[in-house]
């Protein structure tokens, strides 16, 4: 897991547009695992690199749809309803994982929707998830919890989390910090400096989270595939690399 600190957020939510293609670096390249990322075609593109927007919008429809809009794989979508807590939206929901969360996802608080945009994202299972201040609007417990649980549920694949929250930071292994001076919004200065280099997390390391989910709340109603997972998280050790030049 690698945390990506930008003092600008305008730089912020430039670098996150660049793997999803949104726009392209005017230097440099981005390489996923050696191979040029704007030489993938888009199909391989989506599959292997998922940007999770900072304001990621919710689908007309229930929490349950919005949940599998990527994936119907029950232990996927378990995993990822725990590592997000979206397991908890559902119970507090007034019709559970069939709660309709409207145009947007108006009818749920900022912090309900970032935990099922989230756990959609997680879901999909991508090689290499960029989540962009993924626990906005989320209570200081229920992000730091979120943040141990994903880590864990990551482990031994590839993550990057564009972010300043210290929750998150602090699961990282390596904490790529871009200053306000270095940093440059993708066609804005066709010469930006070299941004910062990767260094290991100087913070405190935590505690490695459990990778076997433990069931926890109430369950969701029965008829939904979103449901707390109690099954060992997969590890997947080939997963390329993404690194940034």
């Amino acid at each position: 897991m690698t945390g990506l600190v930008c003092d600008d957020p305008a730089a912020a939510d430039a670098l996150a547009r660049l793997p999803a293609r949104e726009t392209d670096p005017s230097h440099g390249r981005i390489l996923v695992g050696g191979n040029s990322l704007a030489a993938l075609p888009l199909d391989v593109l989506r599959a292997t690199v998922l940007v999770s927007p900072h304001e990621a919008a919710l689908l007309p429809g229930t929490v349950a749809e919005n949940m599998t809009a990527l994936t119907e794989d029950r232990n996927a979508l378990s995993e990822a309803a725990w590592a997000s807590i979206a397991d908890h939206v559902v119970a507090a929901t007034p019709q559970g994982a069939h709660t309709s969360v409207r145009d947007r996802g108006e009818l749920l608080s900022g912090g309900q929707r970032r935990r099922v945009a989230l756990g959609r994202a997680l879901a999909a299972r991508p090689p290499v998830p960029v989540p962009h201040e993924p626990t906005t609007s989320v209570d200081t417990a229920a992000e730091d919890a979120i943040a141990a649980r994903v880590r864990g549920a990551r482990v031994g694949r590839t993550t990057f989390v564009v972010t300043n929250s210290p929750a998150w930071l602090a699961r990282c292994d390596h904490v790529v910090h871009i200053s306000a001076r270095g940093s440059r919004i993708p066609d804005a200065d066709p010469t930006p400096p070299r941004p910062g280099s990767t260094t290991p997390n100087t913070g405190p390391t935590p505690a490695r989270p459990r990778t076997t989910a433990p069931r926890i709340g109430p369950s969701p109603l029965p008829g939904t595939s979103v449901a707390p997972s109690i099954g060992p998280t997969p590890a997947h050790p080939n997963t390329p690399r993404t690194t940034a030049r």
